[in-house]
């Protein structure tokens, strides 16, 4: 299996981070990267991930601006690609037709040729403009969530608290999710059905 993965300029960079790491250990996997200028920024204000260290957990990293890579032709044999997070800008050019740069374009190919597209957007409030773009992709064959984590399974850390996020990354991708925080009941529920 052959992922693009797409960090935009928007903060939520631990999501993409986690899900590099967690895909490092699926052998059958192979990521290539992209992120937009903001997006590298980003990556290493909030995680202390930089472009070198990204080498550690990707086949190869491309630059936005390189329209002439092969991940920007829809012959490119890509089966997925994730952009964790999206930006409400990138969601929009997407929504809109516009393939003005790297990540734009190879999700345009990604939806033409009807494969799996997911969009993990990062932003609230989100205006009505927002709501209509992320509707738009739905509408178009892309998956739309947003990167907001439940509580139920009390995490105690910011990295439990992305788990998640990725939990469902990997769900809607089809591939083996080892990540556990599913809901088992509530203590309550559970003493009523034993006695």
């Amino acid at each position: 299996m052959k992922i693009i993965v797409a960090h935009t300029g928007a903060s939520g960079a631990i999501y993409c981070v986690k899900f590099l790491k967690w895909l490092t250990i699926r052998r059958n996997i192979k990521v290539l990267f992209t992120a937009s200028e903001e997006g590298f920024k980003i990556l290493e204000d909030e995680t202390k991930v930089s472009k070198s260290d990204l080498k550690k957990y990707v086949a190869q990293i491309y630059s936005n601006d390189d329209l002439r890579a092969d991940i920007s032709s829809g012959t490119a044999d890509v089966n997925a690609m994730v952009i964790v997070p999206a930006s409400m800008n990138t969601v929009a050019k997407i929504a809109n037709g516009i393939a003005d740069n790297l990540i734009t374009r190879a999700a345009s190919n990604i939806l033409k040729l009807k494969r799996k597209l997911i969009i993990v957007a990062r932003e609230m409030p989100l205006s009505t403009i927002h709501l209509e773009n992320l509707t738009k992709l739905s509408k178009a064959g892309a998956d739309v969530m947003l990167a907001s984590p439940p509580f139920y399974h009390n995490p105690k850390t910011i990295d439990e608290m992305a788990l998640p996020v990725i939990y469902y990354i990997n769900e809607l991708l089809g591939i083996e999710n080892n990540i556990n925080f599913k809901w088992h009941g509530s203590a309550a529920e559970k003493q009523s059905a034993t006695e």
